[in-house]
C-alpha cells in the first residue's frame, strides 16, 4: 500500500461524492421549479413531462450510492491499516476529510425523499386521463417566442439584393441554427427511440441512388439531410459565392427541396424531443426559429401545404397571432 494509491481512492471518493451531490441538487431544483409550474397553473401534460426528467434524474442516485458505500469502504480499509507510510501525511489528513464528509449531504437527501413527486400526483383530466395533445402545441407553450410582431418585414427581398443571393444566405443561417438546435438533442435521437422518421403520424421515407423510397431510423436520416445540405453549400456550382460565378437554373429546385427537408427535421423535433428543448428552456428560441423559417418560406412560396401537413395546428396558430 502506497501513498498514491491512498490519493488515488480518495480522489474516487470525493468524485463519485460530487456527482450525487449534483443529481441531489438537480432534483431538488427540479421539485422547486415543478411546484412553480403548479403554482402557475401550467398545463398537466407540461408538469408530467418535468416529473418524468425529475424521475430520471433521481434513478441515478442509487448508483452513485453504490459507488460512494464502495469508495467508502476502500478508503476506510486504507486508512485503518495503520499504515506507518501514512502518518502525519496530506494524503491521509485529505482521505479523513473526504471520508467524514460523506455525511454532508444527509439534510438534502431526506427532504428530496420527503418532498418526492410522482406522476399520479397529477391531477386528472374529466376523461380520466391527461391529455395527450403534443407538448408544442399547448398554448403556453405555442405562441411564446423571442420575436414580436409580423415577420413579414424580416424575410422579405432588401432592395438592390439579388433574389437568389438572398435565398442563399437565408437557407445557409437557417441550416446553421436548425443543426445547432439537433445537436442539442442528438443524443435522445436515436434507432431504438426514433426506429423511423416521423412526425405524429407522419412518416418519412429517404430516396437512395436508385430512387427506391427507404424507411430509415430519424437520426441515419436526419444525418443524411444534413449532409447532403453541407454538400450543396459547400458546392461552388450549387452555391456559387465567388464574384462572377452564377446560380445555377435550377438553384429554385434546389432551394426547395432544401427547406421541404428542413420543415421534416423541424416536425420531428416538435413531435419527439421538444420536451428536451422544454426542459433547456430553449422553446422560444426554437419557436422563433421555426417562426422566421416558416415566414420565409412563405413569402417565396418554398413550401407545398403537405409539406407542412403536420404543423397546420401549430401554424394556425402562430396565424391567430398575427406573426406571419
Amino acid at each position: 500500500m502506497s501513498l498514491r494509491e491512498l490519493k488515488i481512492k480518495t480522489s474516487s471518493l470525493k468524485r463519485v461524492i460530487k456527482d450525487e451531490q449534483y443529481y441531489l441538487k438537480d432534483a431538488a431544483d427540479q421539485e422547486k421549479h415543478i411546484e412553480k409550474l403548479r403554482a402557475d397553473g401550467a398545463d398537466e401534460y407540461v408538469i408530467k413531462k418535468q416529473i418524468e426528467v425529475l424521475d430520471e434524474t433521481r434513478n441515478m442516485l442509487p448508483s452513485c450510492k453504490d459507488r460512494i458505500a464502495r469508495a467508502v469502504q476502500d478508503l476506510k480499509a486504507l486508512v485503518d491499516s495503520n499504515n506507518p507510510a501514512f502518518d502525519g501525511t496530506e494524503e491521509l489528513a485529505s482521505a479523513k476529510d473526504a471520508l467524514a464528509s460523506i455525511t454532508y449531504d444527509s439534510k438534502l437527501a431526506s427532504k428530496t425523499k420527503s418532498k418526492r413527486t410522482s406522476v399520479g400526483d397529477l391531477s386528472r383530466t374529466s376523461s380520466g386521463g391527461y391529455d395527450q395533445s403534443p407538448l408544442f402545441l399547448l398554448p403556453s407553450l405555442a405562441t411564446t417566442s423571442l420575436l414580436k410582431g409580423r415577420l413579414q418585414p424580416l424575410v422579405k427581398l432588401p432592395e438592390c439584393v439579388d433574389k437568389d443571393e438572398w435565398l442563399a444566405s437565408s437557407i445557409f443561417e437557417f441550416f446553421e441554427y436548425i443543426n445547432l438546435f439537433y445537436g442539442a438533442i442528438s443524443n435522445f435521437c436515436n434507432p431504438k427511440d426514433c426506429p423511423t422518421m416521423s412526425a405524429g403520424s407522419h412518416d418519412y421515407t429517404w430516396s437512395d441512388a436508385h430512387r427506391r423510397h427507404v424507411k430509415l431510423p430519424a437520426p441515419q436520416y436526419i444525418d443524411y439531410v444534413m449532409t447532403w445540405i453541407q454538400n450543396c453549400l459547400d458546392d461552388e456550382s450549387v452555391f456559387p459565392t465567388k464574384a462572377g460565378n452564377a446560380f445555377p437554373k435550377d438553384f429554385d429546385h434546389t432551394i426547395r427541396t432544401i427547406c421541404r427537408q428542413l420543415v421534416r427535421v423541424f416536425a420531428h423535433i416538435f413531435y419527439t424531443h421538444y420536451d428536451k428543448l422544454v426542459h433547456l428552456n430553449a422553446e422560444r428560441h426554437f419557436n422563433s426559429l421555426f417562426a422566421h423559417f416558416y415566414a420565409f418560406c412563405r413569402e417565396f412560396d418554398l413550401l407545398d401545404k403537405k409539406d407542412t401537413a403536420p404543423l397546420q395546428e401549430l401554424i394556425a396558430l402562430l396565424e391567430t397571432n398575427n406573426v406571419f
